[in-house]
C-alpha cells in the first residue's frame, strides 16, 4: 500500500512538473491552455483604440450619412414606440426584450451619429448633435427607473429626428 501511495505521489509530481513548462514555439504559457494573440498582419484591419469613434467606417458622403440616420432613426422609432407600454423589467427583475430592443436601438443611433462624413465632422451641428444624443443614451442603459428611461428614449428620438431632419436638408443641398 505504501508502495502504491509513493509511485502515485512520484508520478503526480513529475505530471505536474512536466505540464509547468511550455513547450518552444508552442504559444502556450505554462498552466494554461490559453495561446497568445497572432501579431498583427500587413493589409488587415485592426481594431480602432480612439476614445469616441465608432468601429463602423465614415460615411463617404452627407447623403450615404442622411440614409444611415434615417435607418437608425426608424429603427429608434419602433423601439420607443414597442417599449413604451412594457415594463422595463418583469416580474423576475429581468429586463424585457422590447427594452433590450430599446437601448439597442439607442445604441445604434448614436453608432450611426458617429459615422459623419468629414465634411460635417467639425461642425456645430455634429458637436450638439452627438453630445445629446450620448447623453441621453447613457440615461437609458443606466437607469433604473423605468420613467427616467422613457423620457431618455423620447428625448433621444427627438434629437435624433432634428438631427436628421438637417443633415438630410444640407445632403440634399449639397452637390454630388
Amino acid at each position: 500500500m505504501q508502495t502504491t501511495k509513493l509511485a502515485l505521489a512520484l508520478g503526480l509530481g513529475l505530471t505536474l512538473a512536466g505540464g509547468a513548462q511550455a513547450q518552444p514555439g508552442s504559444g502556450t504559457a505554462p498552466n494554461t491552455g490559453a495561446t497568445q494573440a497572432p501579431a498583427p498582419q500587413p493589409n488587415r484591419p485592426q481594431s480602432d483604440s480612439r476614445v469616441g469613434q465608432s468601429p463602423q467606417p465614415q460615411a463617404a458622403n452627407l447623403r450615404d450619412y442622411a440614409n444611415l440616420l434615417k435607418e437608425a432613426q426608424q429603427r429608434l422609432e419602433t423601439a420607443v414606440e414597442r417599449s413604451g407600454n412594457e415594463p422595463a423589467a418583469n416580474d423576475q427583475k429581468a429586463v424585457t426584450p422590447a427594452w433590450m430592443d430599446l437601448k439597442s436601438a439607442a445604441q445604434a443611433a448614436y453608432d450611426a451619429v458617429n459615422r459623419a462624413p468629414p465634411a460635417i465632422r467639425n461642425d456645430n451641428l455634429y458637436d450638439q448633435g452627438s453630445t445629446q444624443i450620448r447623453q441621453n443614451l447613457g440615461v437609458i442603459t443606466q437607469s433604473m427607473q423605468p420613467e427616467n428611461g422613457r423620457e431618455a428614449a423620447k428625448r433621444l428620438l427627438d434629437d435624433m429626428r432634428k438631427y436628421t431632419a438637417e443633415v438630410s436638408r444640407r445632403a440634399e443641398a449639397s452637390p454630388g
